[in-house]
């Protein structure tokens, strides 16, 4: 099927307009003068955003630089900025934040061996651990539970509240502030599990190397 950017000059009008604004170009002039534009071409820009004409290639390869995205992501070809950030996104349900969030410790320089280590061993060792699953589904619990101001508790009789209450050594009205706590103590017992088996592995991996 060939692509056509014509008909689809309506949707790429309006991600031109979104993405100007949240570069920072708060009026089509300011835009117009970052594009190496004269103030005429003010109105050159209402009708790429209005999808009355489309840009030039090169007026789209200067707006990829003011904007940091592929040609594709303007001409509305994929969802997230670049092709690759696109495929990362359906594979995982990732977020394009959080891509672009992960991608910080790919970019950042490393010119020791040890140091590429820091930087890329706690994201592998964490998802890779077998409790990482555990510890986002206990964040996702603890999160639903947290926004609804509901632990359980409501779902309860009262002699299974009086029996918690007796568990946590507390009065039946301080019973929700006791079980937020617990469910706070298991993200961060699951969460220092992971970071121990981490620091154990990181630890046989130096000793290896010597």
């Amino acid at each position: 099927m060939v692509y056509n950017a014509y008909e689809k000059r309506y949707i790429i009008g309006e991600r031109i307009r979104q993405q100007r604004i949240e570069a920072g170009y708060k009026t089509q002039i300011d835009f117009a003068e970052a594009l190496g534009l004269g103030y005429e071409s003010r109105q050159s820009v209402g009708a790429w955003e209005q999808g009355k004409r489309l840009p030039s290639l090169n007026i789209l390869l200067k707006m990829c630089e003011l904007f940091d995205c592929e040609i594709g992501y303007l001409l509305h070809e994929y969802d997230c900025k670049t092709r690759e950030e696109t495929d990362i996104s359906a594979a995982t349900g990732l977020s394009e934040k959080s891509i672009r969030r992960l991608f910080v410790f790919r970019s950042r320089k490393r010119d020791r061996r040890n140091k590429q280590y820091e930087f890329n061993s706690p994201i592998n060792a964490i998802i890779e651990h077998e409790s990482f699953v555990e510890l986002i589904e206990a964040i996702k619990k603890h999160i639903w539970s947290f926004n609804h101001n509901h632990y359980g508790i409501d779902d309860t009789n009262e002699d299974v509240q009086e029996a918690l209450s007796n568990t946590f050594n507390c009065e039946p009205e301080e019973l929700r502030g006791y079980i937020e706590m617990s469910s706070q103590s298991l993200i961060e017992h699951i969460l220092m599990k992971i970071v121990r088996d981490i620091k154990d592995e990181d630890y046989m991996i130096k000793k290896k190397d010597e």
